[in-house]
């Protein structure tokens, strides 16, 4: 802010007040900063793929696409700005397109973890669930304490109907983010179908707690469930 008030024609110095915003989830804040800089510096790469996360977060993908595309005019090799638009074309079902732009990480920096979460995102997205697996792993193998690739991982082997497995990845998530909504969620399913209405009745009435709509008729499933076992 000192720089912008003694200089008002500084890109980095709008790009970087946008940063700290977006860091602190003022999308809005970050979003006019990262605006002004680009203003003032059409082909700023950094900027624009900043912009872009602003874009893919509001749910307005074509625009994210768009600020990668820039970046990529201005920088061919800016990973990532193609690790950004692969991410956006998995939201509007680019597969194909998104896969090459997380290649094209690969074969810049293999050993990023989130490239793997991120393509692990787009193969189960796609249906392809072994190949994510196989990401979500590599993934937790290069950083263990990534919550994001245990659940996401967990999610996948739920679609597998592997429930142990889904179990056991979302037991080391509650211990990295613990009281985490989406937790409970799938948690609840992996339960019911391994036949332990107790534990999914509890962990439905605590996403209820925790501000999670939970279908009344659900709960009143599960209660006769236990009822029914306890006979």
């Amino acid at each position: 802010k000192d720089v912008i008030r003694q200089h008002k024609d500084v890109p980095i110095a709008y790009n970087d007040l946008g940063s700290y915003f977006q860091k602190h989830e003022q999308l809005d804040s970050a979003l006019v900063n990262f605006n002004e800089a680009i203003r003032l510096q059409s082909s700023f790469p950094e900027a624009l793929v900043n912009r872009s996360d602003i874009f893919r977060v509001k749910g307005n993908y074509t625009q994210a696409i768009a600020d990668c595309d820039s970046a990529l005019a201005a920088d061919k090799n800016y990973t990532q700005a193609h690790m950004n638009r692969g991410i956006a074309y998995c939201h509007v079902n680019k597969y194909d397109e998104a896969l090459k732009d997380f290649s094209y990480v690969a074969s810049k920096n293999s050993s990023d973890p989130s490239l793997y979460r991120n393509r692990g995102n787009l193969y189960d997205m796609s249906g392809k669930l072994d190949s994510a697996i196989s990401d979500y792993s590599m993934a937790i193998q290069l950083d263990p304490e990534s919550a994001d690739a245990y659940f996401s991982r967990a999610r996948s082997y739920v679609k597998m109907k592997k429930y142990k497995e889904a179990l056991a990845d979302l037991t080391v998530f509650d211990q990295i983010n613990p009281d985490n909504k989406d937790l409970y969620i799938y948690r609840v399913q992996v339960y019911k179908e391994m036949g332990n209405y107790t534990a999914a009745l509890q962990d439905a009435m605590t996403a209820k707690k925790l501000g999670v709509q939970v279908n009344e008729d659900y709960i009143s499933d599960l209660k006769a469930h236990i009822g029914a076992q306890s006979k």
